[in-house]
């Protein structure tokens, strides 16, 4: 505690000592040594005289500063994590039952648009006969000229001879599916499909049609052969008729050009839209699924131009079906789906 506290005085008195020490020097030349010992003792007293009245101050005290290192936390990465699962059905091995009935418009306008029928529905029954156990029924004139249209001769066909008009192919189908002869055509679990072939507007609505012949799981699926502009615009001199567009959309089915000189194209799209309809869907437990790996059939691998899928239903091709003998087949699907878990 002295030193410091000499040290203090001493640096603090450090530029009088200089000049005095010039005094100091010039008394030890003229005065004798005794003399020069007690001029020292008294600059000394001097000295700390003046450090008694500046005081002794102690240093501040220093705080430690604690420099605080923050933790760095890694948050959780979201890793992908793939999954490969099977599921297995059994499926009845009879082919699918088809139910389609045709509406020909009978009116005076329609002599082209009922030859071009007559000219292709032999072929286009031929065609998903193959693929289902196929019912056709048909509700028109019976002839083979003019606005008439006949149904081949065959176990599986049913005519109900009877005019259509230009607007009321909905209202006469209605009444002959729930009351008339057409009362027990449609099979419990058929695919049921009505195509409707006319140049002019309809009376009835499609949801009133619905509301009569019924809706649900066995709603029928509708096309039609109908105009696609007004009368005045019409190449055919045909009436649009929104009711047939609204039924193909709400139904999934489709409308084709009335006006077109050549139906042979859209018959065989028309074939293919309602095999189509009677192929096996599955539907899979899992959702989100990435893709399907494999498909087989009673043990044997299938290509995968046989089946298709649309993220959740697994649609196997009718023809796929048809040629394997047994009551029941065995089917296994293999696909692959993505999880995600925090690593």
């Amino acid at each position: 505690m002295f030193k410091g506290w000499l040290w203090f005085c001493i640096n603090y008195q450090l530029e009088e000592l200089t000049k005095r020490n010039e005094m100091i020097e010039m008394i030890n030349k003229s005065s004798s040594r005794k003399y020069s010992i007690s001029v020292i003792l008294l600059g000394l007293l001097f000295l700390f005289q003046n450090c008694a009245d500046v005081g002794y101050r102690k240093p501040p005290k220093q705080e430690k500063k604690i420099q605080q290192v923050e933790e760095v936390v890694t948050p959780p990465t979201l890793v992908p994590v793939p999954q490969f699962l099977n599921e297995s059905f059994v499926l009845k091995g009879q082919a699918m039952p088809l139910d389609v009935l045709w509406v020909i418009d009978n009116s005076g306008s329609m002599k082209q648009e009922a030859g071009h029928v007559r000219q292709n529905i032999s072929r286009f029954i031929d065609h998903i006969e193959s693929f289902a156990d196929v019912k056709v029924g048909l509700i028109s004139e019976k002839g083979n000229s003019g606005t008439s249209v006949s149904l081949p001769s065959a176990s599986n066909m049913f005519q109900v001879n009877r005019k259509v008009a230009s607007r009321n192919a909905f209202r006469i189908t209605a009444s002959e599916v729930t009351n008339g002869q057409l009362k027990d055509f449609f099979r419990e679990g058929a695919s049921r499909i009505i195509i409707v072939v006319t140049d002019d507007k309809s009376d009835m609505s499609y949801s009133d049609f619905i509301a009569q012949i019924g809706g649900g799981a066995e709603r029928p699926k509708v096309f039609s052969f109908s105009s696609f502009a007004s009368k005045s615009e019409s190449p055919c001199r045909a009436n649009y008729s929104d009711v047939y567009f609204t039924a193909a959309s709400e139904t999934g089915g489709k409308v084709f050009n009335v006006c077109d000189s050549d139906w042979s194209g859209h018959f065989d799209t028309l074939a293919e839209e309602v095999i189509e309809f009677t192929d096996t869907k599955v539907t899979l437990n899992e959702s989100q699924i990435d893709e399907i790996l494999s498909v087989k059939i009673n043990g044997e691998l299938a290509e995968s131009s046989s089946y298709t899928f649309d993220g959740v239903t697994v649609s196997l091709k009718s023809e796929l079906l048809n040629d394997l003998e047994g009551d029941e087949i065995n089917l296994e699907v293999k696909y692959k789906k993505t999880t995600y878990s925090y690593y």
